[in-house]
């Protein structure tokens, strides 16, 4: 997996597709096999979004997208892939007490963007998260079994990102809007 990271506005289709390309520049330079081939055609593919996912039409390539607060991070696999950034900020208890079970602001955003992250993945989008915390932690656990992980990436002070997937090997690149 490799996640594009950066500062700066959030351009949806044009950002992901910029970083597309750089992906698949990355995987061609580290030898990923011919299963990237391909890439190229998939740059000029439409984003499509069926059930709240985003993904390319007739694609390999999957990917998840997340901004917050000026900041943004995209994430490209071969495989599933989730990823959620949040800045860390005051929460009010009494509103997010009744699906998160958490000690402090940053508890609460590693478990939220654990969760989103988990959400992006299956692609059930916030529905996921608003069953309750027991149904959050059951299909946590259920996917878990699966095989899917849970990582902390640490690409800026004062926010949390999440990335699930069943991939554990990840590289980050900074992305710079050239």
């Amino acid at each position: 997996m490799i996640i594009f990271f950066g500062k700066g506005k959030y351009e949806s289709d044009v950002q992901v597709q910029k970083c597309l390309a750089k992906y698949a520049n990355l995987t061609n330079d580290l030898n990923c096999g011919s299963h990237f081939e391909s890439i190229t055609e998939e740059i000029e593919n439409p984003i499509i979004c069926r059930n709240g996912k985003p993904h390319f039409e007739n694609s390999n390539v999957k990917f998840s997208v997340s901004h917050s607060h000026g900041f943004f991070v995209i994430a490209f696999s071969d495989s599933e892939v989730g990823i959620d950034l949040e800045f860390v900020r005051k929460i009010d208890n009494r509103k997010f007490s009744r699906l998160i079970d958490f000690e402090s602001d940053e508890d609460f955003f590693k478990k939220w963007t654990a969760y989103e992250a988990l959400a992006k993945y299956t692609g059930k989008g916030i529905s996921f998260i608003f069953g309750g915390i027991e149904q959050i932690e059951k299909e946590k656990a259920e996917l878990m079994n699966e095989g899917v992980i849970l990582t902390q990436i640490p690409v800026f002070k004062g926010y949390v990102c999440t990335a699930a997937s069943k991939q554990q090997e990840i590289i980050l690149v900074k992305y710079d809007n050239e």
